[in-house]
């Protein structure tokens, strides 16, 4: 059973991560539930998936939600069910039933710790620093409670010990759907570019460069926007795909900056993301709070290579000069976005590394990988049980 805050219809890194192994365990034959929160003001279930009552929680983070009632019907089924085994998504409204349905039906809690909370304190404590301390203890305070976690990451798995979590932390990045990526039909691929780029009235020879994701502080993209106006290339544009609470912000700050050259999309859905993949030349990302970056991952199997701030959670996925660039410096950036274009043959040779690097994380691995850490979850379970037995 898989219990998580954020599911469909919610857009997000959480909810792609939880949808990839949802199928991919159920086409290894394994049958998965899944409890979450509903945002329709009521409870319901839809097959597999339950979703209990909450409300509107916005001024704590944007979208997010609480549970209003523990759904006590949907639990009390859930656990008649019994569940092999509780894989927790969320530290919050979906993390208190599955660590007490987990205690009651005495099998392992396994967690995913999606996100770095110290990268969102400008939410709860004005970016101060008790805000960090807060969401250390916090952390460390939720998954001691857990059996195992899952970190994306060794970036977020060395967060965790320096927190001083005391349960294993296994390394097992999230996996994507590659087919949906890959552009295996370069036809068709090609005309989902010219059909993107006329929506947006972009021309067909400009340069495009694209950013993905949500629309928030934490993301950076005020960086990504002043650094893309200060480049001296005029045949590029910048194509920002989301929308979050920094929306207005960044418009205003693109229409100072930008000279025409920026446009916003807005939120698109998920079937639509391949073609934007598509139409663009390089991907381009400033933000500093990812604990994977599932969008770098969805780009290079596209065929983008990718021009993104330094930072450990893409350790070992962008390579400097064989799919792409990390930049720590505004001389960096620019150095690299001004020099791409100039040879065809080194975009080829940059687009064909990148597929073969997305290509390394399909979710058929992912899938492989985390049964392997629930096998040493439910032995390490049977040994505590063991252990306790009298003689």
């Amino acid at each position: 059973m898989i219990t998580t805050d954020w599911y469909e219809p919610v857009i997000n890194g959480v909810v792609t991560s939880v949808v990839n192994l949802k199928r991919e365990l159920e086409e290894q034959g394994h049958e998965v539930r899944i409890l979450t929160l509903s945002n329709q003001g009521w409870a319901y279930r839809e097959g597999p998936v339950y979703y209990m009552r909450s409300r509107d929680a916005g001024r704590i983070y944007p979208g997010a939600r609480a549970v209003c009632l523990p759904g006590r019907g949907f639990i009390r089924e859930l656990e008649e069910w019994h569940p092999d085994l509780i894989h927790s998504q969320c530290e919050f409204s979906s993390f208190l039933p599955a660590e007490r349905m987990a205690g009651r039906l005495s099998v392992p809690l396994v967690h995913t710790y999606h996100t770095v909370y110290e990268d969102y304190t400008h939410y709860f404590a004005g970016g101060r620093a008790w805000g960090r301390q807060a969401a250390a203890v916090f952390s460390r305070f939720v998954l001691d409670r857990t059996d195992r976690v899952i970190a994306p990451t060794r970036k977020t798995a060395a967060l965790l010990e320096r927190y001083g979590v005391r349960v294993p932390v296994d390394v097992v990045p999230t996996g994507i759907c590659v087919e949906k990526f890959l552009p295996a039909d370069w036809q068709q691929a090609a005309g989902q570019r010219r059909d993107i780029r006329a929506r947006f009235h972009i021309p067909e020879d400009c340069m495009l460069f694209l950013t993905l994701g949500r629309l928030a502080r934490e993301k950076n993209v005020e960086e990504l926007i002043t650094l893309f106006s200060g480049l001296k290339r005029r045949d590029a544009m910048l194509l920002i795909v989301g929308d979050g609470p920094a929306r207005r912000e960044l418009e205003a700050l693109a229409e100072s900056l930008g000279e025409g050259r920026i446009r916003f999309a807005g939120m698109v859905k998920p079937e639509e993301t391949p073609a934007f993949y598509h139409s663009a030349d390089l991907f381009v990302c400033a933000s500093r709070s990812e604990t994977q970056g599932i969008t770098y991952l969805e780009a290079l199997c596209s065929g983008l290579p990718v021009l993104c701030r330094k930072d450990p959670c893409v350790e070992g996925i962008v390579k400097n000069g064989e799919n792409g660039w990390q930049y720590e410096t505004e001389e960096e950036f620019a150095r690299f976005a001004e020099d791409f274009g100039e040879d065809r043959i080194l975009i080829n040779l940059l687009s064909s590394q990148a597929v073969r690097t997305g290509r390394e994380y399909d979710a058929a691995r992912f899938g492989q990988r985390v049964l392997q850490v629930y096998g040493q979850a439910l032995a390490q379970k049977g040994e505590a049980c063991r252990q306790r037995r009298p003689a």
